[in-house]
């Protein structure tokens, strides 16, 4: 750890200079942080005027569990500063997003909240027609149009995936995803993004369906134009 910390402080110090000219409070701890438990430097003076603690420096930082993607993950460092990376990599992210959102060259590559909420024509109406079923028996693109269509209706009424009536549609969906079209897979895909968060990111439902839909683009990224991988990457942007 320590090798590694020398290696990157060079980089790690002038992205802080650049950053600390924006006076973020949070880059700032972060910065303190760094240098508390990082720079090789405080390291050699810590270790010498701390003797009585035994601790080995692979244990001075305290790992938290993975959690939901919609929550803030906190780190707490050894010197008691706590860094709310989660927070302060999203906001970065989502700056970046807009950046791209507002050039003209990556219109076509590039989603918004209002592109995945928009409705589908004929899929509210889809759903109404079909209702529960037997999903095994049903063709790809039927599971697939009531799938969107279910999830269209948590723009109005807040469903829970994991639900036992949602759980055969979704069981039967993952196993045909294959069998979809580029632009219905995409869909799909974007009509995941409409549900409210489940629980935990080992929940079964979204399990499967994240499992199957990652490994559907996989296999289909090798015949993909670059276009089309950016505009796939982006609605998996959607799904953080």
């Amino acid at each position: 750890l320590i090798k590694m910390a020398q290696r990157l402080w060079p980089t790690v110090q002038a992205l802080g200079r650049s950053l600390l000219n924006n006076r973020s409070e949070i880059v700032q701890q972060g910065a303190k942080a760094y240098n508390v438990n990082f720079h090789p430097c405080h390291q050699q003076h810590t270790l010498q005027n701390n003797l009585q603690d035994h601790t080995p420096w692979a244990q001075r930082v305290t790992r938290t569990a993975r959690g939901s993607f919609n929550k803030v993950v906190a780190r707490s460092l050894n010197s008691g500063t706590v860094l709310f990376v989660r927070d302060f990599q999203d906001t970065e992210n989502e700056h970046a997003h807009a950046i791209l959102r507002s050039l003209p060259a990556y219109n076509a590559t590039t989603v918004t909240n209002n592109d995945n909420t928009n409705q589908h024509p004929g899929y509210l109406e889809y759903f109404y027609h079909n209702g529960m079923k037997d999903w095994n028996r049903c063709s790809p693109q039927e599971v697939a149009n009531t799938f969107i269509a279910l999830s269209q209706q948590c723009r109005f009424r807040p469903m829970d995936l994991e639900n036992f009536q949602n759980s055969e549609l979704c069981t039967a969906l993952t196993a045909k995803l294959s069998w979809l079209s580029d632009a219905q897979l995409l869909r799909v895909l974007s009509s995941l993004a409409l549900w409210p968060p489940t629980s935990a990111t080992t929940t079964p439902n979204f399990v499967a369906l994240w499992n199957g839909l990652d490994q559907t683009c996989t296999e289909r990224m090798g015949r993909w134009h670059i276009q089309q991988m950016f505009l796939v990457a982006d609605h998996w942007y959607a799904l953080r």
